[in-house]
């Protein structure tokens, strides 16, 4: 799995990617809370690979929303008091998470 931690520098904005998402990799979850030491206050996914995946979020770390379809080249908002970030694999893919 490609997964890395990026933009960590400045300490206000933590990211995650994964360049060769498949199957074997999924559900991968994403700790905002963890990385920045709080909920995200927003950020964004965005889908670069060949597949869609979906994408949950969750504001108390436990009970996850409804999965939204992300589909190849398209840009996903994160919601404001955002704890962590699940992505699940439909069709291999790639994508990048920037949490703020």
């Amino acid at each position: 799995m490609a997964r890395a931690d990026r933009f960590a520098s400045s300490g206000v904005t933590r990211g995650f990617e994964d360049a060769n998402f498949v199957v074997g990799d999924s559900p991968a979850t994403h700790n905002a809370n963890t990385a920045l030491g709080k909920n995200a206050s927003g950020g964004y996914v965005v889908c670069d690979g060949p597949g869609s995946v979906f994408v949950a979020f969750t504001e108390d770390g436990t009970a996850y929303g409804d999965n939204l379809t992300v589909v190849s080249d398209e840009v996903l908002p994160i919601p404001e008091n955002t704890h962590s970030v699940k992505v699940t694999w439909i069709a291999n893919s790639a994508y990048r998470i920037a949490v703020i």
